[in-house]
């Protein structure tokens, strides 16, 4: 009998609050088979990664485990050595230290594990589909996309026996998605490598798994090949979690929703020409010509934005979808102010906010504000959820009417968190509810344009349900301009009005959307709520 990759057996983790302590997971066993994939699947909460971490030795010190641990028959409790488990994160931009670049993260990686740089590197960055220039950028200078490729770069280098890939394709389009679970899939069965896949998404576990193992509640509810749980599920989470899957919208039934497509592949809109100067003359924000070029290392350069026109009308919702790397990201900076065009101009109603000076920006900067794609390297993991909250009120105390605590109640209420939440630190608390925290510290100050960026990317399907129709709620009742970027194009009929396309640093095309309407999605008086439970921990 061969001893499997993946033997754990009763695991047992809890989580030490300051007040409580959370059973994060409640006796899981599962066991994997070398060269087997296996999806470890489940809604937002359900204890998955909490399991991922506990085999990859990656937990938070509050947490205490018990129950036995196997990676191809070494008691991984006892002993761990390095390169024979890996995992690759959800969030990957925490995972940097953004004053080194990918490759000398690459590097450390192999000398830790004692491979071969020169020759484990190069197969590593193809396998995922990065491009080899990428390695000598810092990972604040790449896409959510090429980011998240270059995590999952830093977990094969060392070619491990078992790989934990936790939600590890939520930033990338459908097309480099399978590009890369196809380079990842060949790179398992060339080495004989385990793949464990952490995540929500039943459509990529149809194509790609072997094996699932569904969870809920910190348990594993059903467990057997991908192909009968699919087509015969016997548990009832296992047929909610079928149920609640989003629709897949195609590009095509979005144009044909609205106005006939005329696609131009120099950028020309779809819109007449009355209706663009109906928006550049109510314009809360308008880009003219942007153009942005990163010079990094050894000559390398990125052309992320070529000759960019946008213009964002009041209470316009629009949405930008295009390929990872295609300059989505980087557009959105530039429409923060975060960052400033080579050429070209951006304006805030009317005003050229590259012309201010720096005290002059700043107290400008309550007008746009960003929900970014990862919320953990967004936050300081050291401050709780109020102080995160606060941080643009104390900034602009000016914008907030009442006392500051009251304020962040009445913030984390508005987005359906409990405000016994607002002591608890970034890493204790659930996915969806730190989303719903970067929503409300954004809508702190009351601005007139919100910037998303991927903000349901990494969520299941009912909390991303919830979590769209709450930002369409809010933008309905506050009269805010909404820009969301995505690749993922099933929120946008219930979001935005418009749509912009973008290939290569070009705005390719731009078109209308139709029913159904945002109204349709704003009908509940009460914000979608997410329980504060300490069960909602098991992220």
């Amino acid at each position: 009998m061969t001893t499997p990759a993946l033997s754990v057996r009763d695991l047992r983790v809890d989580l030490r609050l300051p007040r409580s302590t959370v059973e994060a997971v409640r006796g899981v066993s599962v066991e994997a088979e070398r060269g087997c994939r296996l999806a470890l699947v489940g809604p937002s909460g359900s204890g998955k990664t909490m399991v991922a971490r506990a085999v990859a030795g990656a937990l938070p010190r509050s947490a205490r485990v018990r129950g036995h641990i196997e990676a191809t028959g070494i008691d991984l409790r006892a002993e761990r050595p390095p390169g024979l488990v890996a995992m690759a994160f959800q969030e990957a931009a925490a995972a940097f230290n953004p004053t080194r670049t990918i490759e000398w993260h690459l590097r450390e990686s192999c000398r830790v594990a004692g491979v071969d740089p020169a020759r484990a590197i190069p197969g590593a960055i193809e396998a995922v589909g990065l491009d080899p220039s990428h390695g000598s950028a810092y990972a604040f200078e790449l896409s959510g996309g090429q980011v998240q490729r270059a995590g999952l770069a830093l977990a094969i280098v060392t070619s491990p026996g078992l790989l934990f890939a936790d939600e590890v394709t939520t930033a990338l389009d459908r097309e480099t998605e399978s590009e890369v679970l196809d380079r990842l899939g060949s790179l398992a069965r060339s080495r004989s490598m385990t793949v464990v896949f952490v995540t929500h998404d039943l459509a990529l576990v149809e194509r790609w798994a072997d094996e699932i193992a569904v969870m809920d509640e910190g348990r594993v509810v059903e467990r057997g090949p991908c192909a009968r749980i699919l087509s015969r599920p016997s548990a009832p989470e296992t047929q909610l979690l079928l149920e609640s899957r989003m629709p897949e919208v195609t590009l095509d039934a979005l144009r044909v929703m609205g106005v006939p497509d005329r696609p131009d592949r120099e950028g020309a809109s779809d819109l007449s020409p009355a209706d663009d100067a109906t928006v550049a003359a109510d314009a809360v924000i308008d880009v003219r010509g942007a153009t942005k070029r990163f010079e990094g290392k050894r000559g390398r350069r990125i052309d992320a934005l070529d000759r960019v026109d946008l213009s964002v009308g009041a209470g316009e919702r629009i949405a930008v979808v295009g390929r990872s790397g295609s300059g989505k990201t980087t557009l959105l900076r530039l429409l923060a102010a975060v960052q400033q065009p080579d050429a070209g101009v951006v304006s805030w109603n009317g005003q050229d906010v590259n012309g201010l000076d720096r005290r002059s920006l700043r107290s400008q900067r309550w007008r746009v504000q960003m929900v970014f794609q990862s919320p953990l390297a967004a936050f300081d993991p050291c401050h709780s959820v109020a102080d995160i909250v606060a941080a643009p009120i104390r900034s602009f105390p000016d914008r907030c009417a009442v006392e500051v605590g009251r304020r962040i109640d009445e913030l984390l209420g508005a987005v359906g968190l409990d405000p016994d939440l607002a002591g608890r630190r970034p890493d204790q608390l659930s996915g969806g509810q730190r989303q719903r925290v970067a929503i409300a510290r954004a809508l702190s100050v009351e601005p007139e344009v919100l910037l998303c960026d991927e903000p349901v990317s990494s969520l299941d399907a009912n909390l991303r349900r919830s979590v769209i129709e709450l930002i369409a709620r809010l933008c309905a009742e506050r009269g805010m301009a909404l820009v969301f970027i995505t690749h993922d194009l099933s929120p946008i009929p219930l979001l935005c009005e418009r749509g912009v396309v973008m290939e290569e640093g070009r705005i390719v095309e731009q078109f209308r959307v139709g029913s159904p309407r945002l109204e349709a999605t704003v009908a509940p008086a009460e914000p979608p709520s997410e329980s504060s439970d300490p069960a909602t921990l098991r992220s």
